[in-house]
């Protein structure tokens, strides 16, 4: 019997870490071939040329208001919860809790007594389904090992594929370097003490030291900026740079068009790089290895695989 891994509840987090969360479970169902379907990405779900959970229920979520559709999914929860506590594995507490415990999936190990044998358990089941609840689900060495399939599940839809392709080409033909700059700064400005925000002022140094460690033509290089916020662009005054004012989608997938990325410490951002295979180096205030974004491929051991935020 070929089982279905339903994720049902997602627990909370935006885009990147919904993604992080969804391509471990995908990866998973890869390795063990088993059907993936996720009921709790109807925000995203749009962006993607892809059925997450069937399509009558795509089709219903789609239409049905928010309210409505969230009322419906919140039901559906407690019932599983009710019907099939045997067959649900849990990862995480709610996004934004003090402590956090991933759940790590196959192929990868997990060292975790508990997780193994709640895995076990339910993949020995007769029920066609094991119920996945919680954002922390991680997956490190599937994700490595089926990023083409990952990718090609998680392409976008036609209109942002035919908006992003026409900004890329365009900005090939004038440049030699197309590099992604992703700057998160809303909620960064408090997330743990601002640890991960970085100003345009902060950033525009790492972006010179780039260019003169990489032994680049300025005048060739491009910078893809995307952010969730206004930038004061004066800061980047001298560099060649596009701003993206699109969609979250729109962002995700120019980001992952690009020949490198340098960006927040986030979810997004890898991601971004990850569905690219391309590689990705954080902002920071210690000093860049920038021969990372020489080698191509996504740079699987930038600790990305395991990122919380």
């Amino acid at each position: 019997m070929k089982k279905t891994v339903l994720i049902f509840e997602h627990k909370g987090g935006r885009l990147g870490n919904q993604l992080w969360n969804y391509a471990s479970v995908l990866a998973y169902c890869l390795e063990r071939g088993y059907r993936c379907k996720n009921i709790t990405f109807k925000e995203y779900a749009e962006i993607f040329d892809t059925s997450h959970a069937d399509k009558v229920i795509d089709t219903l979520l789609k239409y049905l208001p928010g309210r409505i559709a969230s009322k419906i999914i919140a039901m559906n929860s407690r019932h599983i919860k009710a019907k099939y506590a045997e067959q649900i594995l849990s990862s995480g507490n709610s996004i934004g809790a003090d402590t956090q415990t991933p759940f790590y999936l196959p192929p990868s190990k997990n060292g975790n007594t508990d997780q193994n044998m709640s895995l076990a358990n339910a993949e020995s089941s007769s029920s066609p389904y094991i119920y996945l609840s919680g954002w922390l689900f991680r997956n490190p060495s599937g994700m490595m090992k089926y990023q083409r399939e990952i990718s090609a599940y998680f392409k976008p839809n036609k209109h942002i594929h035919k908006k992003v392709a026409s900004t890329i080409n365009n900005l090939r033909t004038r440049y030699e370097h197309v590099i992604g700059v992703h700057i998160r700064k809303k909620d960064y400005k408090e997330y743990w003490g601002g640890r991960f925000y970085f100003t345009e002022t902060e950033i525009r140094p790492m972006l010179d030291d780039y260019i003169a460690k990489s032994g680049i033509d300025r005048s060739k290089t491009v910078f893809v900026i995307c952010s969730d916020e206004h930038l004061d662009t004066s800061a980047f005054n001298g560099l060649n740079i596009y701003l993206n004012s699109g969609s979250i989608g729109e962002d995700l997938f120019i980001l992952s068009s690009c020949d490198s990325m340098i960006g927040s410490d986030s979810t997004f951002g890898a991601i971004s790089a990850y569905l690219g295979n391309i590689p990705i180096v954080f902002f920071s205030k210690e000093t860049i290895d920038w021969k990372v974004l020489q080698t191509p491929g996504y740079n699987y051991h930038n600790g990305s695989l395991n990122i919380q935020h």
